[in-house]
């Protein structure tokens, strides 16, 4: 409680007096400061990315494999494995996308896939 009545207590060395022809110009100032959380949420400035790396029991890079990938932002899009580009990564992309593995070309070589994406 503010012993004077003119309003809540200000902190020392303040300088604006309360008054409610401020309050237009206060509120601007506020949208202006504020935070961009809205409902305790803030907008994801960042870029989301997909990445996969295919390697052999041993976990060793599997090179020369040709991905058929379908990723948002992209979509339909090739990358060859090697292990000079693993993972194959691909940045930049807007949050909440998706990527998929449509199709591997291996040549002649059959592969068989087993276990999880992780």
């Amino acid at each position: 409680m503010n012993p004077g009545g003119d309003g809540p207590p200000q902190p020392q060395g303040a300088k604006v007096e309360p008054s409610v022809s401020k309050l237009g110009e206060m509120n601007q100032s506020a949208a202006e400061n504020a935070s961009a959380e809205v409902k305790g949420v803030l907008p994801c400035e960042k870029k989301s990315w997909f990445a996969i790396r295919v390697v052999d029991a041993k976990d060793t890079v599997v090179e020369g494999l040709t991905l058929k990938l379908n990723v948002t932002d992209l979509g339909d899009n090739d990358r060859i494995t090697s292990k000079g580009v693993d993972p194959i990564r691909i940045e930049g992309l807007a949050p909440g996308g998706k990527g998929e593995v449509k199709f591997i070309d291996c040549g002649e070589v059959v592969w068989e896939a087993i276990g999880d994406i992780t």
